[in-house]
C-alpha cells in the first residue's frame, strides 16, 4: 500500500478537541517530539492503561510506522493490529482507534499475496470505515482515517468521491482544525480532486495552502503545483 500517511507524524501538534454543541470533534494530533515516547509506550499496552488521548496517538503512531515500513510482513502487520486492538478495548473501541485498526487491516491487504485474500482484507477494511462515519459522523479522526484510505486505495476500487466528500466535510469548520491540521486537510483534499481527474478545481486550494505559511504542507503544495 502506498505511504497513505503523508508525513502525519510531522503535522501533528496537539490532541482533539472535544465536542462543543453540534460541532465535531477534530482529528487526533500530536508534537513529534513525543513520538519516541508513544512509540515506546506502544510496547507496553497490553500492560499498561493509558488515557483516550494517549492511547489515540499511539494507535496512530503505530499505523504511521506500518505505513512507512520498506518491506513489512504480514507478522508486522498482524501485531500492529493486535497492539491497536487492546488499545480499542481499554478505551471502549474508542471510534478513532477502530478506524485506525481498519486502516491497518488495509495495510495488511497491501501486503498480502493471494488474490482472493487482498480483496477480503481491503473489502473488510472500507466497509468497517464505512461503518464507523456513518454511526459517528462527527468524529473528524474517523473521517480522516476513511479519507485517507479512500485517496490511496485502487482507483479500480470507486472510492475517490468519499475521499473528496470526507475532505470537504472536514473543511467545514465545523472540526475546529488548527491552521496546521487545515492545511493537511486542504492539501489532502488536492490531491484527491487530482486523482478524480478534476485538476482545475485542486489547483485553487494547491495555492491557497502555499501561501498559508505552513512549512511542511506549504512545501508539499507547492510541489505538487510545480508538477502539474
Amino acid at each position: 500500500m502506498p505511504n497513505w500517511i503523508l508525513n502525519t507524524v510531522g503535522a501533528l501538534a496537539l490532541v482533539a478537541l472535544p465536542n462543543a454543541g453540534s460541532a465535531g470533534t477534530a482529528p487526533t494530533i500530536f508534537a513529534p517530539e513525543n513520538v519516541p515516547a508513544l512509540r515506546q509506550q506502544a510496547q507496553a499496552v497490553a500492560a499498561t492503561a493509558v488515557s483516550v488521548e494517549d492511547a489515540r496517538k499511539i494507535a496512530l503512531v503505530i499505523v504511521d510506522d506500518a505505513s512507512r515500513r520498506p518491506d513489512g510482513t504480514l507478522e508486522q502487520i498482524q501485531a500492529d493490529q493486535s497492539l491497536v486492538m487492546d488499545l480499542a478495548k481499554q478505551t471502549g473501541n474508542d471510534p478513532e482507534i477502530m478506524a485506525v485498526h481498519a486502516n491497518l487491516v488495509g495495510i495488511e491487504a497491501g501486503i498480502e499475496q493471494d488474490l482472493i485474500r487482498v480483496l477480503t482484507l481491503a473489502k473488510a477494511s472500507s466497509r468497517a470505515l464505512d461503518k464507523l462515519v456513518r454511526d459517528n459522523p462527527d468524529n473528524g479522526g474517523v473521517l480522516m482515517q476513511r479519507g485517507l484510505n479512500a485517496l490511496h486505495a485502487p482507483k479500480i476500487a470507486g472510492r475517490i468521491q468519499i475521499a473528496i466528500d470526507d475532505f470537504e466535510t472536514l473543511s467545514t469548520g465545523a472540526f475546529h482544525l488548527t491552521d496546521e491540521l487545515n492545511a493537511q486537510v486542504q492539501l489532502l483534499l488536492a490531491q484527491s480532486l487530482i486523482k478524480a481527474e478534476r485538476t482545475q478545481d485542486a489547483q485553487p486550494l494547491l495555492a491557497s495552502v502555499a501561501e498559508a505559511g505552513v512549512p511542511q504542507w506549504s512545501d508539499a503544495a507547492r510541489s505538487i503545483l510545480a508538477g502539474l
